[in-house]
């Protein structure tokens, strides 16, 4: 990880925080710099690819965000070799953070838990896949421009 680019990463791309003109199917503002960290920037390319996707077929749209990245800023292959890892791994924070945080704020708890189910949703379509497969189809993305 320490070798990897590292850039200012928002961490919370989310349908929440980002604007998207519907005619023109672009984004074209973001919101909530709350979260903005240092970190490598395959953080936020991962956190973008799993809470954007459309669980219709959530390779193909993750690869259709990672395509669109590749075209402004080229992926490192390292960096879509860990994409899948990221992309778990935040799920997993996502569940945890929220199960604690309910707990301590019982008060919002309907709120906080509000995306639970589509959180274990995505939690257990990507243990059911291959990191091999997520990363080959990533690398496919990258290279063809295309999901």
């Amino acid at each position: 990880m320490e070798r990897l680019r590292t850039q200012a990463v928002h961490t919370d791309f989310s349908r929440d925080n980002i604007l998207v003109d519907g005619a023109e199917k672009k984004i074209v503002g973001i919101l909530d710099f709350g979260d903005l960290v240092r970190a490598p920037l395959a953080n936020d390319l991962a956190i973008a690819a799993y809470q954007l996707w459309d669980l219709a077929d959530p390779l193909e749209s993750a690869a259709a965000i990672v395509a669109g990245y590749h075209e402004v800023d080229e992926l490192l292959e390292s960096e879509v070799a860990l994409l899948y890892d990221l992309m778990l791994m935040r799920i997993v924070s996502r569940i945890i953070i929220s199960e604690w945080r309910a707990d301590r704020f019982p008060e919002n708890r309907d709120y906080i838990l509000r995306n639970r189910s589509q959180a274990w949703t995505e939690f257990d379509f990507l243990r059911e896949v291959s990191r091999d497969h997520v990363t080959e189809r990533m690398m496919q993305a990258c290279a063809t421009g295309k999901p």
